[in-house]
């Protein structure tokens, strides 16, 4: 307020939202084990995700990895799976409109990114009653609350560790996702655009 000049009744802190809570979510197979949505970009620390997946999949030899998006880190991501033998296991699906169809079909939304807001994706994930793991970047505990609303990975052995806790048990996703579901409706909701309206004074 003081850098602004403003004072501090005139500024207004909107948080993101997401309109999936009000989607009736229909029961499909779910055919991805973990899936990334984003930008295929360094920043977003994708290198920690298929170390992860290399080691996971010494402990679950049938597993698929899905990545959603475009970017200049494609190629070098590509090769990296190649590199690690989980090329077979692993699909650039390339950018898509349907991002919520594509997360409804996996198990397990992956964040490695270390450097972020408080992003869309992962309201969206949640939204879906999808478990999210997510890299402890400054102000992910806003969102996520390690083992109550998803789950926290500095490096690919906790990484493994908490995909596995989550691939092997069915009530451990639906115990997360119910927790996630619940704080994104309850905080991060369509309620948010009239905040941000009445903050314009348009409503």
């Amino acid at each position: 307020a003081k850098a602004s000049g403003l004072p501090r009744k005139r500024i207004h802190i909107v948080t993101n939202w997401t309109m999936l809570t009000t989607k009736k979510i229909r029961k499909v197979k779910k055919e991805y084990d973990l899936i990334y949505v984003g930008r295929l970009a360094s920043i977003k620390n994708l290198h920690l995700f298929l170390e992860g997946a290399e080691l996971l999949k010494k402990f679950k030899k049938v597993l698929l990895f899905c990545f959603l998006g475009e970017g200049e880190e494609k190629e070098n991501l590509i090769n990296q799976a190649k590199k690690r033998k989980i090329n077979k296991n692993t699909l650039f699906v390339g950018a898509k409109h349907d991002t919520a169809s594509y997360l409804q079909k996996s198990k397990l939304f992956v964040f490695p990114s270390k450097a972020e807001g408080t992003p869309l994706v992962i309201l969206e994930a949640m939204g879906m009653h999808v478990p999210v793991m997510s890299y402890p970047y400054p102000g992910i505990e806003k969102i996520i609350r390690d083992g109550e609303t998803g789950f926290l990975f500095k490096n690919k052995r906790e990484f493994v560790k908490k995909a596995l806790t989550l691939l092997n048990s069915a009530k451990a996703r639906e115990r997360i996702a119910k927790n996630a579901f619940d704080l994104v409706r309850n905080n991060y909701s369509s309620r948010n655009i009239e905040i941000y309206l009445n903050a314009l004074k348009l409503l």
